[in-house]
């Protein structure tokens, strides 16, 4: 749901609610099963357990990012598994 940008235009707290000076404030309403589940992983990475976990895929992700934004890690160059596979192989080698 995307609101009016004349909505909310001269509220002085508008700063604290959206971060964008000109652009109109949009809010996403998720079917209710959908943002239980994002209650409960927020609940969980303020936990000792989930902030373990989130530095894991926090490095995780540090060591994907420069192969999918430098070598194209996502997309195949070939046709086939063994072909693919070797790609990767190469590609994780170079890192």
């Amino acid at each position: 749901m995307t609101f009016a940008k004349e909505d909310g235009a001269g509220c002085r707290q508008r700063t604290r609610c959206i971060l964008a000076n000109d652009q109109p404030r949009s809010l996403q309403i998720q079917p209710q099963p959908q943002q239980e589940a994002i209650d409960r992983m927020r609940t969980d990475l303020e936990r000792e357990a989930g902030r373990r976990l989130y530095a894991k895929r926090t490095a995780i992700e540090g060591t994907w990012s420069p192969g999918v934004r430098r070598v194209g890690l996502r997309r195949s160059r070939s046709i086939g598994l063994a072909k693919t596979y070797l790609q990767q192989v190469a590609i994780a080698a170079a890192l």
